[in-house]
């Protein structure tokens, strides 16, 4: 410290720690700015530090108007300092003092680093055999850099190892500064901040302000009065508190479960369906269409249970993102199905911000089952890490071994010519897809070091999951619309159900109508008084509706109405309708103005068409209709597959 205030530009007589009493009160002298020539000064108790020029502190010293006192030197404060050390410290000091001692016999320039590594080499086999060194816990080797900064540190002070003497880190919590009322009414004051009232920081202060004025006004006459905490001291405690109880109180669980849960370990109940996440994308393999003669890749929506580690439902086929195909994988999820994957109504459901789960279908499925869906923040994967991880599971057991595969990257793939080699149909996809999960759920995890299938089995031993009959789940899980009833009828894109077991009170009322957009044959009502009474209906025109998809209806609704209004013989109108149906079925194989997905989506639902109305012209001519000739299918027309490309 001397060697400091020789350097530094104060005046004689004058150093750091020096007293000046100002207006009664006293002052430190603790630093000097050389550009501004500012001296700062810094009171022993209470108020602010004060930035005064150097020429007028020594003009009011040199007038009387402010006293001086010389401050502590040196070697009194490191004396001090070594009355202080406790037993640990002081051993510790002796340590560094063996080591300073024999180096400082030599010059600055004559301390090499071979001659520090010899010394200290000499001290420590020395140390080792002292009795000393039963006294010291953990004596170890210090290094030679350790060794240059304490001997640079004694030589820049005037030689005092006293400077050697080193205060250890306090371990203890600083006792309170406030007065414990005032402490109380700065909790409070914070606790009303983080209320959901979401008061700003500043209400927060004047609540602390005039309660502490109040409380001082009720104290008795010559009593201290509390002091008022500044707007600092009330945001450093509220920086003080556990961050994610913070925002969790403030901005509500699902926020802060987004913000601090990256990468983190996720915490979910140890029973079926307390988490289960959800995630959709593009199949590494290429399929061949039969129907359309081309190849695309089709989309996976799948579910896996965090718990057991489980798939409990899944639904891949030509449809793209949307509701159709969230309330089809939503379907199998929660009831039985002949699919590899499990069944259970989950809890929780972790998606992503996909527009395949931002669509009313979700938000009546969430109010009718009571499921809570939680959105991951956008390119934040570890918030969905178990689902993550099973798509690399996924091609790594089966769709990087196929044929057609696109191996995940141009990198990978390199010269294969996945387009070329793609023979696989959807059907056979999807039966290569359960293969793969059932030998995943016989396969142990390892993370638990059990397979999915002994974890599900355990689990339910504890606590079954819940499971409900197709029919209910196909129902609140399919497009809703509000709908008028009409003499027992609903109607919905020119298609009309009717169910005489309806109440008479339904007429003109307005009521939730279930579409499944795969097949129109049937449609749910549910009952407006009671949530829980669903109605079933039946089609007005079965010929047409049965087995009839929207996405069809809608692509030859127009053209089929203007070419029977030009009839008004049922037999010639189911005729167009053969006719209308091939030509569509031709139009989406030639691929006029649309997506590769679409074609084969209207092309499959157009020969589906085909088989149906070639079965029901069958049948009418060996009945009663004999004598009309309608047209038949030609015998060129493809067949669809038994499980129809995905679509039920």
């Amino acid at each position: 410290m001397g060697r400091l205030a020789s350097n530094s530009p104060l005046p004689d007589g004058l150093k750091f720690g020096d007293v000046f009493k100002i207006r009664g009160e006293e002052y430190l002298l603790t630093s000097l700015n050389k550009r501004s020539m500012n001296a700062r000064l810094r009171p022993k108790i209470g108020s602010k530090d004060i930035n005064l020029p150097l020429n007028d502190l020594l003009d009011w010293l040199k007038s009387g108007k402010i006293n001086h006192a010389s401050g502590v030197n040196s070697e009194t404060r490191h004396c001090v300092r070594l009355a202080s050390l406790t037993n640990i410290e002081r051993l510790a000091w002796i340590m560094r003092c063996d080591y300073v001692r024999p180096l400082l016999a030599y010059q600055k320039g004559e301390t090499t680093r071979q001659l520090v590594t010899k010394y200290i080499n000499k001290t420590f086999d020395r140390r080792s055999r002292s009795a000393q060194s039963k006294y010291i816990n953990n004596d170890t080797k210090p290094g030679v850099s350790t060794v240059y900064m304490w001997l640079k540190l004694v030589r820049d002070n005037n030689y005092l190892t006293a400077v050697l003497a080193f205060k250890e880190h306090r371990h203890k919590a600083r006792k309170d500064r406030l007065d414990p009322i005032v402490s109380e009414i700065v909790e409070s004051a914070i606790d009303y901040y983080l209320s959901p009232e979401n008061p700003n920081l500043f209400d927060s202060y004047v609540i602390v302000e005039n309660r502490i004025k109040a409380f001082n006004k009720s104290r008795p006459k010559g009593a201290e009065l509390l002091p008022i905490p500044s707007k600092t001291t009330i945001r450093k405690r509220l920086f003080a508190r556990n961050k994610m109880d913070v925002d969790t109180q403030r901005d509500g669980v699902e926020k802060a479960i987004k913000k601090y849960n990256h990468g983190g370990k996720t915490d979910y109940g140890h029973f079926i369906g307390s988490r289960v996440e959800g995630d959709t994308n593009y199949v590494d393999c290429l399929v061949f269409d039969p129907v359309i003669n081309f190849t695309y890749r089709p989309l996976l929506l799948l579910f896996i249970d965090c718990y057991t580690r489980a798939v409990v439902g899944y639904e891949v086929s030509y449809l793209q993102r949307g509701s159709q195909k969230l309330a089809k994988a939503m379907t199998n999820m929660m009831s039985v199905n002949d699919t590899a994957c499990y069944s259970c109504v989950p809890v929780l459901i972790v998606v992503d911000n996909g527009k395949e789960f931002d669509n009313n279908t979700l938000l009546h499925i969430q109010d009718r089952m009571n499921i809570q869906y939680l959105f991951s923040p956008p390119y934040s994967p570890n918030c969905k890490a178990m689902i993550e991880r099973f798509w690399g599971t996924l091609n790594s057991i089966l769709l990087h071994k196929m044929k057609g595969t696109t191996k995940g990257s141009i990198e990978k793939r390199g010269y294969y010519e996945s387009d070329e080699l793609a023979t696989y149909t959807m059907q056979e996809l999807t039966d290569y897809i359960d293969r793969a999960i059932t030998i995943y759920h016989l396969t142990p995890h390892s993370a638990t070091w059990l397979a999915p299938k002994t974890m599900w089995d355990d689990a339910v031993q504890m606590l079954p999951p819940t499971v409900y009959d197709r029919d209910t789940i196909v129902a609140l899980g399919s497009k809703h619309a509000m709908c008028t009833v009409n003499k027992g009828r609903v109607g919905f894109e020119y298609l009309e159900w009717r169910n005489s077991a309806m109440p008479e009170n339904f007429n003109k009322e307005q009521v939730i109508v279930c579409i499944n957009e795969s097949d129109l044959t049937n449609v749910w009502v549910i009952n407006p008084f009671d949530e829980d009474d669903i109605y079933i209906l039946d089609p007005v025109d079965p010929e047409l509706q049965t087995g009839l998809s929207l996405d069809f209806w809608r692509s030859y609704r127009k053209q089929l109405q203007e070419r029977e209004a030009q009839t008004g013989n049922r037999e010639n109108a189911s005729g167009l309708r053969y006719e209308l149906i091939q030509e569509l079925y031709v139009e989406a194989q030639t691929g006029k103005d649309k997506a590769t997905r679409t074609r084969a989506r209207l092309a499959n639902a157009a020969t589906k068409q085909i088989e149906r109305q070639s079965q029901n012209i069958k049948a009418s001519q060996k009945g009663r209709c004999t004598k009309n000739k309608f047209i038949t299918a030609p015998k060129n027309t493809p067949k669809p597959n038994s499980s129809d490309y995905g679509i039920e």
